[in-house]
């Protein structure tokens, strides 16, 4: 064999092979359609778009976004077997294409008239007096003429009477005239009244009970009085 001929046998072997295996990659991979099928048409969904009047007439309406609607309540989509109620939740309320300057064409609950004074706001829907003949006046009392005070004393543990003193009018300058009586509870110790007299009940208004802890404390001088201990006090007219 020439050396030519020699030389160019390999590479034509070579080539030969990767065409032969170029071909069966082709028959391998890529499919032939058998004869006689179709191709599928391509299926594009429809674009939803509203109408132009429809638009308008939603642009249109004055009712309010929270009733509901189409665009709000999807009950319509619940099977007929899930729903509470037989029908739909939706109602259809007709567009209005004008609003008249005298009425919104709304069914509006009557304005509520304002009240001239304050007072009256508190009977604002309350039903009216069956008895307007038994009528009730408001009378002027005359305020209470000046009284003096009995201060009571008892020990706290046993209840034994320790102290009853009369007080005169002029020693209670100051004192509030409706006044209602009252009761304190007190520490007593060797050096006089541990802190200020304690109230036991609060039905009585601050400025009395105020006042008769100073009086007690400053100008009766109920601590110098008892004994140390733990006492209930008494104050009445």
């Amino acid at each position: 064999m020439p050396t030519i001929a020699r030389r160019w046998m390999l590479p034509g072997l070579l080539g030969i092979a990767i065409v032969g295996v170029c071909i069966w990659l082709l028959v391998s991979f890529v499919r032939v359609a058998p004869e006689g099928s179709s191709k599928r048409p391509t299926v594009l969904a429809p674009a939803v778009t509203l109408a132009p009047d429809a638009q308008n007439d939603d642009l249109l309406k004055i009712e309010p976004l929270f009733l509901p609607t189409r665009f709000n309540a999807s009950v319509l989509k619940l099977p007929p077997q899930a729903r509470r109620e037989p029908g739909s939740m939706s109602f259809s309320f007709p567009p209005y294409f004008a609003i008249s300057e005298s009425a919104g064409g709304l069914p509006l609950p009557e304005p509520i008239a304002v009240p001239e004074r304050p007072v009256d706001a508190l009977s604002v829907g309350e039903p009216p007096n069956p008895w307007p003949e038994v009528r009730r006046l408001d009378i002027d009392l005359p305020p209470f003429a000046p009284r003096g005070a009995f201060v009571e004393v008892r020990r706290a543990e046993t209840g034994a009477l320790e102290l009853a003193v009369p007080v005169a009018v002029q020693d209670l300058a100051g004192a509030p005239t409706d006044w209602a009586p009252l009761e304190f509870l007190v520490a007593v110790d060797s050096a006089g009244l541990v802190g200020a007299p304690v109230a036991t009940r609060a039905t009585v208004a601050d400025d009395v009970q105020t006042y008769f802890r100073v009086f007690l404390a400053k100008q009766f001088h109920l601590g110098a009085r008892l004994t140390p201990g733990f006492y209930a006090v008494t104050v009445g007219p």
